[in-house]
């Protein structure tokens, strides 16, 4: 199933139907911006593994580039974002744990 949060993310459900799920699988694009998205938060822990393009993670007051092959794993509790960087959106698998 997709699904389009906002002007910033746009998400593809791997596992939708799956019942019982510990994680929640998607791929997720993000769309070349100059603006920082808006900071958010979720419970649990989040993995994204970046498929392609270039994207800036923030997390707290801290951001990374991060790259095709590049991967984050981090608390999910704390305010973060992305956003792609460049001229083409990023697209990243993310697994909400």
């Amino acid at each position: 199933i997709e699904v389009s949060r906002n002007d910033s993310y746009d998400y593809s459900h791997l596992a939708f139907t799956f019942r019982g799920k510990r994680a929640e699988p998607m791929i997720v694009t993000t769309q070349p911006s100059k603006k920082t998205p808006v900071m958010h938060e979720h419970e649990g822990q989040e993995f994204d593994y970046i498929l392609s393009g270039t994207m800036k993670f923030y997390i707290g007051d801290i951001s990374y580039e991060l790259n095709k092959g590049d991967s984050i794993y981090f608390d999910a509790s704390q305010q973060h974002c992305m956003r792609a960087v460049g001229s083409v959106p990023a697209k990243f698998v993310c697994i909400v744990i």
